[in-house]
């Protein structure tokens, strides 16, 4: 399949979650839960009001944000590639990034079975905090520091897949074999993983202070 029919089926599979998920899985009772004791009823009102009028900008700007992603971790592979004295191409690498990115649907999906048909009476604080089969769950997040959360959600067995597969890709580009692959894979996607999870970490520690 082309580079550019992948991303549309990305982006639409991640739209079509997205769109189930705020029309019919969370309801204007789950805003008036969680801010109750934060906001007066006008201001919650308002700000449901505000996300219903606005929320087709998020759908305009998944696309854009998607693109971005895909183009910055394909460079930073290819930088790697260079560096560990390989070579391929731009396209090639996006069009493997794209690929791997297929394995976060699978979360996603379980995200919305989960509050959609199992556990329908939820808060958005069991929504946001949810990140299945990761460390997180292993923790009283309620007793974790704000910026502890993110890192221990991003360790997960998806996260752990998506390696895996973007190492099987990498071994195609390189012509190596797997385990040659892996130790290219690892200190080159783990390194900017860590980069990302510090810089969310440090922006939670900034605004829960």
């Amino acid at each position: 399949m082309k580079k550019s029919s992948l991303f549309l089926l990305m982006v639409l599979c991640l739209l079509v979650f997205s769109t189930i998920m705020e029309q019919f899985i969370i309801t204007d009772n789950h805003y008036y839960e969680f801010y109750g004791n934060q906001m007066s009823y006008e201001r919650i009102v308002g700000l449901i009001d505000f996300q219903t009028r606005w929320s087709w900008v998020g759908y305009v700007l998944l696309p854009v944000i998607y693109l971005i992603k895909f183009s910055v971790l394909s460079i930073w592979i290819l930088v790697g590639i260079i560096f560990f004295g390989y070579k391929t191409s731009f396209k090639k690498i996006f069009h493997l990034v794209i690929v791997s990115e297929f394995v976060f649907l699978i979360p996603a999906l379980i995200k919305v079975v989960w509050f959609g048909l199992i556990h329908t009476d939820f808060t958005l604080a069991e929504l946001s905090y949810f990140t299945p089969l990761s460390l997180v769950n292993l923790f009283d997040i309620e007793r974790l520091e704000p910026w502890w959360v993110y890192p221990l959600q991003s360790i997960n067995l998806f996260e752990l897949i998506y390696l895996l597969v973007l190492g099987f890709g990498v071994r195609n580009l390189i012509k190596q074999d797997y385990a040659e692959a892996l130790k290219f894979t690892i200190p080159v996607y783990g390194s900017g993983l860590v980069i990302w999870i510090v810089f969310v970490s440090f922006l939670t520690l900034n605004f829960s202070t």
